[in-house]
């Protein structure tokens, strides 16, 4: 290579992080094919979401879990591959790609878009660095983590293992503040909106805990596993899916069952939508699902090509995502 060549190529690169630095999304440790993204999206920005009726963000093999940034703009997925991937929502453009080197069974982006927490099968969850594009924090289990989520401040984080353990996490720091034994595998956890409390659920039971204490409020009684929880943004409500094939609501004051609905199959995935008078439901039946809260009435259904293993609303409820078992990732329109 020439020196003119290599100037040029220093020179790119530094402008490159420099482009990196100032738009808070990270060169991933694997580039996707093709040339180094354009970066057209910052975490923190706040524009309307996307007018798409339906987009699909392809992958190779079985997408396990999703989230979305906080202005809509940027789907991050996780795949049985092991590979975390960042897609530009409005064109479905793939922006970037890490490789987790073992399947990936959940994912969570940090309020500020800064951090992603991805539970997998190694017995760990990786704390990616989006802006380094590096792995920051190992946090370790005895078993696969099955469920991951940031606090609504970011500073602390949940998993929940096949170990039978709930373990609450430093972020900064890496270091465990709290450990608690479901005495089963425990599969989904979630803050409530404004920190204080958490939700795990595990086999027959979800429970409802002080996140300062430790100390139990509610057992959610189930007939088998609980495999996901979502709290609506009022605070007032959770929602739980079962693999007896039902997907519960329950008032968090009083730890009461206000409504049910059922599914063909066991149920994966469940979210509130930012109203809270709609929910969404996955599952083994290989669909998706769209309910009226109060009433529990099936508004719309949606048939995948494979079991349905995380649902997400986007940020103002216009739109959801599906992560499914037919190596895809789909944006629907939720407009009538």
């Amino acid at each position: 290579m020439s020196s003119s060549s290599c100037i040029r190529s220093a020179a790119q690169r530094i402008a490159w992080a420099i482009l990196l630095a100032a738009s808070l999304i990270t060169a991933p440790a694997v580039w996707a094919e093709g040339d180094e993204p354009e970066i057209i999206d910052e975490f923190q920005a706040a524009p309307a979401p996307p007018k798409v009726t339906k987009r699909v963000f392809q992958h190779e093999m079985a997408v396990t879990a999703i989230d979305i940034t906080r202005n809509g703009n940027v789907a991050v997925t996780g795949s049985v591959d092991g590979y975390l991937r960042l897609w530009e929502v409005s064109t479905g453009r793939l922006l970037r790609k890490l490789n987790n080197e073992a399947t990936i069974f959940s994912l969570s982006v940090s309020p500020n878009g800064r951090l992603a927490i991805v539970g997998t099968r190694r017995k760990q969850a990786l704390v990616w660095d989006l802006i380094k594009g590096e792995v920051v924090k190992l946090l370790d289990h005895d078993d696969y983590v099955r469920g991951v989520t940031f606090s609504p401040d970011g500073r602390t984080a949940l998993t929940a293992s096949g170990d039978h353990t709930v373990r609450m996490w430093d972020v900064e720091t890496g270091e465990v503040i709290r450990v608690l034994d479901h005495g089963s595998s425990a599969w989904s956890v979630d803050f409530s909106p404004d920190g204080k409390w958490a939700y795990s659920g595990a086999f027959k039971e979800a429970w409802l805990w002080d996140v300062e204490t430790g100390e139990r409020r509610h057992v959610l009684q189930h007939p088998s596993g609980v495999t996901s929880i979502d709290w609506s943004f009022d605070g007032k409500f959770v929602i739980t899916g079962c693999t007896d094939n039902k997907i519960r609501i329950w008032s968090v004051e009083t730890g009461e069952m206000v409504q049910l609905v059922k599914h063909a199959h066991s149920v994966f995935a469940v979210a509130f939508s930012p109203d809270g008078k709609h929910a969404l439901t996955g599952g083994d039946d290989s669909t998706a699902r769209l309910w009226n809260v109060k009433t529990g009435k099936q508004l719309k259904i949606w048939e995948l090509g494979g079991r349905v293993y995380a649902v997400k609303f986007t940020p103002n409820g216009r739109h959801m995502l599906t992560a499914s078992d037919d190596a895809t990732a789909v944006l629907f329109d939720l407009a009538p």
